[in-house]
């Protein structure tokens, strides 16, 4: 009989020892009394803020106000900062997204938050820089959207099948331990902050991976959902204004935030009388007709021949329309002097006046299983010119209120006779429309809360003819997606099977229309070979073991950096530290009066049970001022990664800072300094009190 032996031992690093005669903080308390005994006590905060998925903890020990998890055990939950990565924590399973350091550093990602600046009425934002700035760093979106929020709809959800919500268990300094239950087994998440791995162990329980944006996994190609989260650049506002000399009419939008894409303004312009009449077609700005300064915060449009009473309105489709009811309350500005030719509308892009009926207008849509929309159009005796028709577009459960609109352009529309076909992409398999055709109507009428929709492998139709009330541009807050990213071609709503086995390399597209050539890599890896089911309907990833039965063992992912579609770079950074994890970490922290020094210990209680290679090592991620002070005596320990912060590859820290003076006598030196100084010193201030009281 062979019998196999497998010996379980934790790693230890003796760098992670407190110095001997350093004494203990936690073996000295600054106090023993009761502070219930001095101020009273009360259950006031367990009544209007009572802490959820704590289990029994509450009743064994206090709860940490400050701690990390204090966010996921919120009665509504935000997300918890780890370094390097964030996460956010929900019944279905943990959703995690890279925080890596150069976002603090990035000006894209500086949001100047001008709409909080003071300002005169009748003129622009005003930023009052004499005061300091106002300035938020947007550091929690992908770079595809540099300044969107996490709200679990970017990154990794890692979850099992049937899951309640999940419990805390334990906690400590660097750690917060939280269990899942479902269907007979149980997943339990060991959260450390600084884990460049992040591990989870299953008992009986088959993970259940839902990467958001997935474009391929191990090769294989897939097509997932894409959703973009809300961004502190949707928002935002302008302000128009209007003067003429010479006969041309300059119009101006300064707006609180950078315009990248002038194509997604539009501009109305036309004397006031045409204007009454109903000549207001909308333009799309190009670089020859809009011009960008300040920044890209300033838009300006010359229009030559103008005189008379002049009105004139922008959209800035996706953001915000000026003015806000710019039919019959255009911004209007007086031009005088000689102009060389009369104003009309055959100046304008829209020299064709479209001809409406409401009534006439109808819509439907059909898609295929590869998610390629057609949206036709019947115009009925409507004659309406395709640049005078926009689209709004997205799926079911990212609909926004509103969407954003879409300007028609060649290559997505056509016509034929009354017959008009957009023909799009959809990230979904149900998905949300509308048109809207400027200055007519919308179809549907109340398109924001009740669009049309659809789902791919079906067709969707619009009862003709669809009544709707006249429409114009109306505002939103959303940016427009003019070429959605194109992922690889899906490859069904059903189930597929990918090559087994236990590290996965998965591409995640970037949201959004910006960057279709980059994509965020991330690696799965689990200790025992799994077969990967991919759901392309669900956009999930089942993994069952190759072996039969349900999952033992543990699942780590990782964040392995953005680049070039393809890019294997970074894939084996971190091969050798796979299956080794940090769990229930210590701390320790020390004075040592002697050599006037303090110490800090971080024990990181490293686990290899699972380690992929026999000698497996651990690899925890530091803080800058970490990293300074490790450098001294243990810089060959130190580790560049891609999220900006480096690598310490050992169990445990030890870090060393000199001893911050605490005593409450004054500093003799300090005094002589300022005993050396004082008659030149008010010296000094009297004659600067004389110089401002004589001004």
């Amino acid at each position: 009989m062979l019998i196999l032996v497998v010996t379980f031992f934790v790693l230890h690093n003796v760098a992670g020892l407190l110095p001997n005669g350093c004494h203990r903080l936690e073996d000295i308390p600054l106090d023993s009394a009761d502070p219930g005994t001095i101020f009273g006590t009360n259950n006031e905060i367990n009544q209007k803020a009572p802490p959820h998925r704590t289990g029994y903890l509450r009743s064994q020990r206090p709860l940490p106000t400050q701690h990390f998890a204090s966010n996921a055990i919120k009665a509504s939950p935000v997300p918890m900062i780890l370094y390097p990565y964030e996460a956010l924590m929900g019944s279905d399973g943990m959703v995690y997204d890279a925080y890596t350091l150069d976002r603090w550093s990035d000006p894209d990602r500086s949001d100047m938050m001008l709409q909080q600046s003071a300002s005169v009425a009748g003129q622009s934002w005003n930023k009052l820089w004499s005061l300091g700035t106002n300035m938020k760093q947007m550091t929690s979106g992908p770079d595809g959207n540099k300044g969107g929020v996490f709200t679990g709809k970017s990154g990794v959800r890692i979850g099992i099948s049937g899951s309640s919500e999940p419990v805390m268990t334990d906690f400590g300094d660097l750690y917060a331990n939280f269990e899942y239950h479902g269907n007979g087994g149980t997943m339990e998440v060991p959260l450390v902050r600084g884990s460049a791995l992040l591990t989870h162990i299953f008992t009986n329980a088959d993970p259940v991976i839902k990467p958001y944006c997935l474009s391929n996994i191990n090769g294989q190609q897939t097509h997932f959902d894409c959703p973009k989260e809300a961004t502190a650049f949707d928002g935002g506002s302008g302000h128009l204004s209007g003067t003429c000399s010479g006969g041309t009419l300059h119009i101006v939008l300064d707006s609180d935030k950078p315009i990248h894409d002038i194509t997604r303004l539009q501009y109305a312009v036309n004397s006031l009388s045409n204007w009454r009449s109903g000549k207001h077609g909308m333009r799309n700005c190009d670089k020859n007709s809009c011009h960008l300064s300040n920044e890209d915060k300033r838009v300006t449009i010359n229009i030559p021949n103008s005189h008379g009473q002049m009105a004139f309105a922008v959209n800035y489709i996706g953001h915000y329309l000026l003015p806000g009811n710019w039919v019959p309350n255009p911004q209007q500005v007086t031009c005088s002097g000689k102009r060389n030719k009369e104003y009309n509308e055959k100046e304008e892009v829209h020299e064709k006046r479209a001809i409406c009926h409401p009534g006439d207008i109808s819509a439907s849509a059909v898609c295929d299983v590869n998610r390629n929309i057609d949206i036709t159009i019947d115009l009925g005796s409507s004659d309406i010119p395709i640049e005078k028709i926009q689209y709004a577009m997205e799926g079911s459960d990212v609909w926004h209120h509103p969407p954003a609109m879409h300007n028609c352009k060649p290559d997505r529309c056509t016509r034929t006779g009354r017959f008009i076909h957009i023909k799009l992409t959809t990230l979904s398999n149900n998905f949300n429309y509308a048109v809207n055709f400027i200055g007519c109507t919308t179809v549907p009428g109340n398109w924001i809360d009740h669009p049309l929709s659809g789902t791919c492998g079906a067709s969707v139709h619009t009862p003709s003819p669809t009544s709707a009330p006249t429409q114009m541009p109306v505002q939103t807050h959303n940016p427009v997606i003019t070429n959605p990213t194109q992922a690889p071609q899906n490859t069904g709503t059903g189930t597929s099977q990918a090559k087994h086995g236990s590290k996965f390399i998965m591409e995640l597209n970037e949201p959004g229309d910006e960057l279709p050539n980059q994509t965020r890599k991330y690696l799965l890896y689990f200790s025992q070979p799994v077969t990967p089911h991919v759901n392309q309907g669900q956009s999930t990833i089942n993994f069952t073991p190759t072996s039969g039965g349900k999952y033992n063992g543990i699942v780590q992912l990782a964040y392995l950096g953005a680049g070039p579609r393809g890019d294997t770079t970074h894939n084996n950074d971190l091969d050798e530290y796979l299956g080794v994890y940090s769990y229930k970490p210590s701390t320790a922290y020390c004075v040592s009066e002697e050599v006037n020094k303090t110490f800090v210990s971080f024990d990181w209680n490293p686990n290899n049970q699972h380690a992929d290679k026999s000698m497996g090592e651990l690899m925890m991620v530091t803080m800058p001022h970490h990293a300074l002070i490790l450098k001294k005596d243990y810089a060959s320990h130190l580790k560049s990664t891609v999220y900006g912060f480096e690598g310490y590859v050992g169990s445990s820290w030890l870090m060393e800072m000199d001893m911050p003076r605490a005593a409450m006598e004054p500093d003799n030196t300090a005094v002589d300094m300022i005993k050396r100084n004082a008659q030149q010193n008010r010296v000094k201030y009297y004659e600067t009190f004389v110089t401002s009281r004589r001004k």
